[in-house]
């Protein structure tokens, strides 16, 4: 989608228009809150694509070295699909395709990660995985954007929150102060 308005501000430059491919050289990866994945291709083919510094189409096409298999071992372990590295992306359970979402994301090993609702729809033992990615990357001082409805999750991984209602901002300030803001507690809880 095209910026309707507003402003993108990365490292002090302003940007009115990035491509993809831009935004991924940046240090910038993301998730989606509908997964979207290399359906037809492998587990381990999914996280080969993200660590090629070439187009899909390319990437598909180069040998990959003991260093790229390596690196896809590590994240594939991380979210616990290496066992499934063969199987079609397609074949795998919500849960499973959401993990191996996350593991692209972990394969670029980016400076800012954002999170668009990674836990809807998962098992307790998956949410736990994703929680300990979250804190993992925020322990290592990587910038992480979590759009998440659940104020449990929300009080146990936020440092600061941003809450929106209808595009626009409602509040922001800590977890704690921004879930007992009477403004919040109307607009997401109804009293």
């Amino acid at each position: 989608y095209q910026m309707d308005g507003g402003t993108v501000i990365i490292s002090d430059r302003e940007y009115k228009k990035i491509s993809p491919r831009k935004i991924a050289q940046m240090g910038i990866t993301r998730t989606f809150q509908h997964v979207r994945l290399f359906e037809q291709m492998t587990v381990l083919d999914n996280i080969l694509v993200v660590l090629t510094e070439r187009g899909v189409t390319a990437s598909l096409f180069e040998k990959h070295t003991k260093e790229h298999i390596t690196q896809a071992k590590r994240v594939l372990k991380r979210v616990d699909l290496w066992d499934k590295r063969n199987d079609l992306a397609n074949n795998l359970s919500y849960g499973q395709r959401k993990l191996l979402e996350i593991a692209r994301t972990l394969a670029m090993d980016a400076k800012m990660y954002l999170f668009d609702e990674p836990f809807a729809g998962l098992f307790p033992q998956m949410r736990k995985i994703v929680i300990s990615i979250i804190q993992e990357l925020r322990d290592a001082h990587h910038a992480v954007v979590l759009i998440e409805h659940s104020m449990e999750l929300i009080r146990q991984l936020s440092d600061y929150v941003y809450v929106m209602d209808a595009g626009k901002l409602l509040a922001e300030g800590t977890a704690e102060e921004v879930l007992s803001s009477k403004h919040v507690i109307e607009a997401y809880l109804g009293e």
